[in-house]
């Protein structure tokens, strides 16, 4: 069976194009726009990756994940949200790196500021040090730049970075995705349909180690 992936989204222009390309990649892919349907889908699962927005309609995103997670604690559940907000940040960095298995950093110009806050450089150190995928498109490898996770590591980033990445001891390597152990980064987001499978495949590989561990 392929890999299966609920989308639960109520923003329409980012959700088809999510499903379109998901789709377009082989991928099995089912849309909630709503935190009622969403709920009702993932109790119809087992999903192996489940992406989940912050705020929707008839229960929010962090509600939804409160009762999906009485329920199941191995489906890797991956926030989409442009919320950056110290609030926002601290309730997510509460949590500690332990209690995540999966990071991506975005592009754009979030990278730049989130390397300015100690927190959130401390978590993706930490995470990276403990092997935890950590993942990076377009300008995200910056915020990776202010850690030592590239050291001795293959890694691409928007070409306009690419000297602060081998600056940071990364192996330089232009292509549209490269994944060096748990370290996986994209160019650009014409790179997402890769980027994304192999965040995916990473994610499939963490079911197993997280099985033995809870």
């Amino acid at each position: 069976m392929g890999i299966r992936i609920l989308l639960i989204a109520d923003e329409a222009d980012i959700a088809d194009f999510l499903v379109r390309g998901l789709r377009e990649e082989g991928f099995t892919v089912e849309h909630a726009a709503d935190g009622t349907d969403g709920w009702h889908q993932l109790q119809g699962g087992p999903w192996d990756v489940v992406l989940l927005d912050w705020r929707l309609p008839g229960q929010a995103g962090l509600a939804l994940l409160r009762r999906f997670r009485e329920r199941d604690v191995l489906t890797p559940v991956l926030f989409l949200t442009a919320r950056d907000a110290i609030s926002d940040r601290v309730r997510g960095l509460d949590n500690g790196a332990d209690d995540f298995d999966l990071l991506v950093i975005p592009g754009g110009y979030a990278p730049d500021h989130m390397r300015r806050c100690d927190a959130m450089i401390r978590l993706v150190s930490t995470m990276a040090e403990q092997g935890k995928p950590v993942a990076a498109i377009c300008h995200g490898p910056w915020m990776l730049c202010s850690t030592q996770a590239l050291k001795g590591r293959k890694a691409t980033c928007f070409f306009a970075i690419k000297d602060d990445v081998i600056n940071a001891g990364g192996k330089y390597v232009d292509q549209e995705v490269v994944r060096d152990g748990n370290i996986i980064t994209s160019r650009k987001p014409d790179d997402l349909p890769a980027f994304m499978q192999t965040l995916i495949q990473a994610v499939r590989e963490l079911k197993p180690a997280m099985a033995g561990a809870r």
